[in-house]
């Protein structure tokens, strides 16, 4: 061994075999084969090919380590160099330290080239970046400046806290960003975050993917969590479950499985199958699907209007304009706030349908169906309970009679028209009396058995008065064969007036005028032969008079008690003796 002081140096030191050099000022150090201490004030050289020449206290240690940063550069193992100024540390084969401010490398082909405290610990890992920058694990990169981190096989290169972590994990984006899991990504700036199973969250502003094979693309808020689950829209889109999509924009949410939200403000809730439309799809601009699908094509629930609510098993909303589905196997496809409720109801018409219950249906604008098998398919029509009302702008009650939307006035009846539908006609139309106490009676009778208008009230003895107008009469109709019966009596001219219209007349097939009772000659007038019977032999009886009666006519026939007497042409006769 050898040892000299070369006259140029203050305090330098070289120890080995051959080419051992220390030719720095105040206190450089070389030992070992080739070994070079060229920096002043401190600098070490130990081993195989070492070169210190950094000033200030560099330091290298190890085969071909090189150590040429000043002011404490530190290079230790095989092909280590340390070139930063300021602190930098390359640690382990082929190490590299070439940031200043403190830059570190450990292990084996690490790099660490950012300034500030940039930090690569592992194999072949590189850390780039200034300000912190941290790369540690096999492969890892961590390249961007201001807290970068890189662990495992991971890429962080996005600056400004960016973090990746994991097998093929990749944060780029700055400000935060953060990756974690097998083949991640979270490429998306302002704290975009990747976690899980091949996750990507590449949307910037708080992009957040959890869970294998989701997706945050969205940016402001996106949010995917779940295996496939996928966020694309932006400001605040939610997907969270299996098979989740979440794309539409400013808050749509997708949450079970395979639920869709692809309308802007759109909520997709349930779970749903593989297959055509089994799953639950919310599409429409703020709709909302919730329920679940049948594991059949298309079976699954979809509100695909705009502002439109589907809920249930098999539940579609299509329409627009707060279009409601609820229940099972529902169809709510009329636009303009049409509504399905219940078991395989559907209101299909547009402004305003309303099916509740059952099979109903509402199929037109405007209708309303209202129970179990309700079905009002025109417009206006309203249905209660089970039966069909296909009448616009009715109402009906089961499967009776329907009633239109027209005003009855004071005093009339509600008649059914030949639809069976309930109108307001002047039919009948009925009075009031102050202080009435008599009214009609209408009784309905059994089989063989005419029903009854009977006059009742308080009075003891009411009569029931049939008023024709103006020169009409009362006119009681029926069959050939029919008749009507008087039992209490007939009075004709009762109200003692001598008019035309006082006269009772009675009608033959052939005869006009058969039987006339003339009122204002006081006077009955036959026009065909008058027969008498009292069943068993035919007569005629003639009035018992014991004078000749007023007013004598040519043609007046009496019987006094002498005889018959007859009058003609101005003279009495007597036909004695009969």
């Amino acid at each position: 061994m050898t040892q000299r002081l070369p006259a140029t140096s203050n305090s330098n030191y070289r120890m080995g075999a051959t080419n051992v050099t220390a030719s720095g000022t105040d206190g450089s150090f070389a030992q070992g084969t080739t070994a070079t201490a060229s920096g002043s004030f401190g600098s070490f050289a130990q081993g195989g090919s070492i070169a210190a020449s950094g000033n200030n206290g560099s330091f290298a240690q190890g085969q071909s380590a090189t150590a040429s940063g000043p002011n404490g550069s530190f290079a230790q193992g095989s092909n280590s160099v340390a070139t930063g100024s300021r602190g930098s540390f390359a640690q382990g084969g082929g190490a590299t330290a070439t940031g200043n401010n403190g830059s570190f490398a450990q292990g084996n082909g690490v790099t660490a080239f950012g300034n500030n405290g940039s930090f690569a610990q592992g194999n072949s890992a590189l850390a780039t970046g200034a300000y912190g920058c941290f790369s540690q694990g096999f492969l890892s990169s961590a390249g961007g400046s201001f807290g970068s981190l890189a662990q495992g096989y991971a890429f962080a290169t996005g600056s400004y806290g960016c973090f990746a972590q994991g097998d093929l994990v990749t944060a780029n984006a700055n400000s935060g960003c953060f990756a974690q899991g097998n083949n991640c990504q979270a490429l998306g700036s302002y704290g975009s975050f990747a976690q899980g199973n091949s996750t990507s969250a590449t949307g910037y502003g708080g992009c957040f993917a959890q869970g294998q094979s989701a997706l945050a693309t969205g940016t402001r808020g996106s949010f995917a969590q779940g295996q496939g689950a996928t966020a694309t829209g932006a400001n605040g889109c939610f997907a969270q479950g299996e098979s989740v999509t979440a794309t539409g924009n400013t808050g749509s949410f997708a949450q079970g499985s395979r639920a869709t939200a692809n309308g802007v403000a759109s909520v997709a809730r349930g779970a749903g199958f593989s297959g055509t439309n089994r799953n639950i799809q919310s599409t429409g601009i703020a709709s909302f699907a919730m329920g679940s699908a049948s594991n059949a094509d298309n079976q699954g629930v979809t509100a695909s209007g705009n502002f439109s609510f589907a809920l249930g098993n098999r539940v579609t909303a299509t329409g627009n304009d707060g279009c409601f589905a609820q229940g099972y196997n529902v169809t709510a496809s009329g636009y303009g706030g049409c509504f399905a409720m219940g078991s395989n109801a559907t209101a299909s018409g547009n402004d305003g349908s309303f099916a509740l219950g059952n099979a109903a249906k509402a199929l037109n604008g405007g209708a309303f169906a209202f129970g179990a098998s309700a079905s009002a398919s025109a417009a206006g029509a309203v249905q209660f309970g089970a039966g069909t009302n296909s009448v616009a702008n009715t109402f009906r009650l089961g499967t009776g009679p329907r009633l239109d939307n027209t005003t009855p006035t004071a005093n009339e009846v509600l008649t059914t028209d030949a639809n069976n539908v309930i109108k307001s006609s002047p039919t009948i139309i009925t009075s009031e009396t102050a202080s009435a106490v008599n009214q009609i009676t209408v009784t309905d009778a059994t089989t063989t058995n005419g029903p009854d208008i009977a006059a009742t009230g308080t009075d003891a003895n009411i009569d029931l008065n049939l008023t024709p107008k103006g020169t009409g009469g009362v006119v009681c109709g029926g069959t050939a064969t029919g008749q009507s019966t008087i039992n209490a009596g007939l009075v004709v001219n009762d109200n003692g007036g001598n008019g035309a219209n006082d006269d009772f007349r009675a009608e033959t097939a052939n005869q006009a005028n058969a039987f006339v009772v003339d009122a204002s000659a006081d006077l009955i007038n036959t026009n065909v032969p008058i027969s008498m019977s009292d069943g068993t032999n035919d007569y005629l009886k003639l009035p018992y008079l014991t004078a000749a009666p007023s007013g004598l006519a040519n043609g007046m026939v009496w019987m006094e008690s002498d005889g018959i007497h007859m009058y003609r042409g101005g003279t009495e006769y007597v036909v004695a003796g009969v």
